[in-house]
């Protein structure tokens, strides 16, 4: 039932496969922390927790080398920053004690946190200030694409000339049109 609750697919599949608890002190704990978070709620204080994605197997590409598309990358830089977000939100709270001590856990670089702040334009796109090469890298896309533009509608006019060029002999060589 309380997977049912969770914001985050995260979070339910973490409910869902939890073993029950065994200790009291561990049912206490779930419970102080559901409270907490209902009287933050009361408070008008919102913890961004549906903004967590999982990103743990991009994290793991990321970590072998393997490259990330844009998309990917903003899912880390949202779920970086709404971690960063919640810490700041229970920093210094003498009301979230369970919250604060479950987060203690959570090690966050605010360096990571800052490179992919920065890293992102105000389209979402890749910033040039931040990679400045990517300004040369767009300029020789663009100009592949034109390139390839070209190549694609000379090759269509040759195509298409020709085989109007053939169907026009046939025609003149079998009378015209009345032969079809």
């Amino acid at each position: 039932a309380l997977a049912n609750c969770s914001v985050t697919s995260m979070g339910r599949r973490a409910l869902e496969t939890m073993p029950p608890f065994t200790e009291v002190a561990d049912v206490e704990r779930s419970f102080a922390a559901l409270e907490e978070v209902r009287a933050l709620a009361e408070q008008g204080v919102s913890l961004p927790v549906g903004q967590v994605l999982d990103i743990i197997k991009l994290a793991g590409s990321a970590g072998k080398g393997e490259v990330l598309d844009l998309d990917e990358l903003k899912d880390c830089s949202r779920t970086l920053q709404a971690m960063e977000d919640i810490a700041q939100l229970l920093d210094g709270r003498n009301d979230t004690l369970t919250l604060t001590d479950i987060a203690q856990d959570i090690d966050l670089d605010a360096e990571v946190g800052r490179l992919f702040s920065r890293s992102f334009d105000a389209a979402g796109q890749l910033s040039v200030r931040q990679y400045p090469q990517l300004e040369q890298l767009r300029r020789e896309i663009i100009q592949i694409e034109a390139e390839i533009t070209l190549t694609l509608g000379q090759s269509f006019d040759f195509l298409h000339g020709g085989v109007t060029q053939k169907i026009e002999r046939a025609l003149q060589f079998n009378g015209g049109w009345s032969c079809l």
